[in-house]
């Protein structure tokens, strides 16, 4: 996490906080996405599921997270509806050069590129 997503979160709730924690931990390596369930979410954080859509909502507003069916610049593919994209200027496991390479193979040139990711 860089500082300024930490600058960011310390203003936020703790459930806010929570989800980017399980971002952390569970985001893959070389990977810009994630599946979120909030019914899982609500169980794994003791947390009631309005708490857990409302965090959901302020990371999107954050530009933290997006939803994969929320972004119609590039066709993914995606059907599943729990998938989010995660910005990786502020959450990323893995090699950035790496990702950029696949990004570009998989999607093509910087005309398609989602820049608010």
């Amino acid at each position: 996490v860089n500082k300024t997503l930490s600058t960011i979160l310390f203003k936020e709730s703790a459930c806010v906080n929570k989800i980017v924690q399980y971002i952390q931990l569970n985001l893959k390596y070389n990977t810009d996405n994630i599946i979120i369930k909030p019914n899982e979410l609500c169980d794994l954080f003791n947390e009631d599921k309005s708490n857990i859509s409302k965090a959901i909502k302020r990371l999107k507003e954050l530009n933290i997270i997006t939803r994969a069916v929320d972004i119609d610049q590039f066709k993914t593919g995606v059907t599943n509806k729990y998938l989010y994209f995660v910005n990786s200027n502020y959450i990323f496991n893995g090699n950035a050069e790496e990702l950029e390479k696949d990004w570009y193979e998989q999607y093509g040139n910087s005309d398609n590129k989602c820049d608010n990711l």
